[in-house]
């Protein structure tokens, strides 16, 4: 760290959710489950996220253990947010989903505020089956990238 620069601090910011249908979840989480999920682990991660979505709020962490890790990275910096994220993903709406509240549309920075106001797992889907971050609810941050 350069002398006499403070570190970045996570803030909240206001989220200004939008709605998302039902039809713009499900391709979301279809898509996000064919490119990031291992074959052998699809079938739970569609019955789950799609078939039992009152299920998702308690296995979502858990359904991670299923990924293709090929195309999952750590996000660190974390305590950076959510100015990493602005400047990664600026002001594009994705998919926020965590299988308690209503999955909502909002920016990647509105989504670090929720996850950490909610303190549960979270999917947030920036570009289907492309681009998505998850957030653990004990503060880690995954960002799941297919070129």
């Amino acid at each position: 760290m350069k002398k006499g620069k403070e570190p970045e601090q996570f803030y909240f910011v206001e989220v200004h959710a939008q709605q998302c249908s039902a039809e713009e979840l499900k391709h979301h989480l279809s898509e996000f489950g064919k490119a990031f999920i291992d074959r052998s682990h699809r079938d739970r991660w569609f019955h789950v996220t799609q078939e039992k979505p009152e299920k998702a709020s308690d296995e979502l962490g858990r359904l991670l253990w299923g990924v293709n890790e090929k195309y999952r990275r750590p996000m660190d910096g974390s305590s950076a947010f959510p100015n990493s994220l602005e400047r990664r993903f600026g002001k594009k709406r994705g998919v926020y989903f965590d299988g308690i509240d209503d999955p909502c549309k909002v920016s990647a920075v509105e989504a670090s505020t929720l996850a950490a106001e909610r303190g549960n797992d979270a999917l947030f889907s920036i570009d289907p089956g492309k681009l998505a971050i998850f957030f653990f609810h004990h503060g880690d941050v995954v960002l799941f990238e297919k070129l």
